[in-house]
């Protein structure tokens, strides 16, 4: 019975030069694990994981770039590959050119349709708020208020008017 393969993490920090003797001894011996560890490497010897992102990358060629892309960018033909294909100019093709000027509206008549639409709405809100009605209770003149009350009493009725006191 053969010895069990030591785990992926194990390989990967083989790669990296940090595994331990016995994962060594292992993919030495085993041609699965062998062929694994040949799959990590690149064109530059490192493997594959430990290239930045792309996205780091992409910072690196707008200027923002931090010391360990700069460093690996320095002496990785694959990442200074990809910089270069990054960062060269496109030609502008000839039918964006011919787009000189402002471009005219694709409907001339929507502003003029939407300010009279503004405008037909103010009238509406303007002409549906409710003014009082005559036959509703209003405050009428000016001075203290008044009452008046009517009193009927065995067929004769009297009107006696009464005012506030303060």
């Amino acid at each position: 019975m053969s010895a069990p393969h030591p785990s992926r993490l194990a390989l990967d920090r083989l790669a990296l030069g940090q595994g331990d003797a016995a994962a060594r001894a292992h993919a030495d011996s085993c041609a699965q694990c062998a062929a694994h560890l040949r799959a990590l490497s690149v064109q530059s010897g490192q493997p594959d994981f430990v290239h930045p992102s792309s996205l780091a990358l992409d910072r690196f060629a707008l200027g923002i770039a931090d010391a360990p892309t700069q460093a690996h960018t320095a002496a990785c033909a694959q990442c200074a590959a990809h910089l270069t294909e990054v960062q060269r100019e496109l030609p502008v093709p000839t039918w964006v050119r011919e787009l000189e000027g402002p471009r005219a509206p694709a409907w001339p008549w929507l502003r003029p349709l939407l300010a009279m639409g503004a405008v037909a709405a103010v009238l509406v809100v303007a002409l549906a708020i409710p003014r009082p009605r005559p036959d509703e209770l209003t405050a009428k003149g000016v001075g203290t208020p008044q009452v008046q009350v009517w009193v009927n009493r065995e067929a004769t009725s009297a009107c006696g008017t009464a005012e506030r006191s303060r």
